[in-house]
């Protein structure tokens, strides 16, 4: 890793909470993330099988506000939650169907937003059917 590459990294890891808080604002305040923002309302929906396929439930709000009240360890705790986002919802979503398409879409932004403020290339993977 050469001098430059460096300088980016230790900035980002020095101030990695507010870089996260902003992207996670920018992904909430995207119209399309209205689904994303708060925890799936699966009982009200009758989502009765969404609890066997989503193990671990998360949204842009539940991570804005761990965020807040600086719950993560870790810049890498905190994207793991992002991605896990995406994730469940491409997981218990039909592939091509609005949520996955959308769920798709989110990650590809907050991929590339967190790819460019972080420094690094990061490969994306959006093979997530089981």
């Amino acid at each position: 890793m050469g001098p430059k590459a460096k300088v980016i990294s230790d900035k980002v890891s020095d101030n990695w909470e507010s870089e996260l808080n902003r992207i996670v604002t920018k992904l909430i305040n995207r119209r399309d993330s209205d689904p994303f923002r708060e925890p799936v309302p699966w009982k009200e929906l009758q989502l009765l099988d969404y609890l066997n396929i989503v193990k671990i439930p998360m949204d842009l709000g539940t991570v804005k506000k761990k965020l807040d009240k600086k719950q993560y360890k870790s810049s890498d705790e905190c994207a793991a939650d992002i991605r896990l986002i995406w994730h469940n919802s491409m997981s218990y979503n039909a592939p091509n169907s609005t949520f996955y398409n959308l769920a798709k879409s989110l990650s590809e932004v907050w991929e590339k937003e967190w790819s460019s403020s972080s420094g690094i290339s990061i490969s994306i993977n959006n093979n997530y059917n089981n």
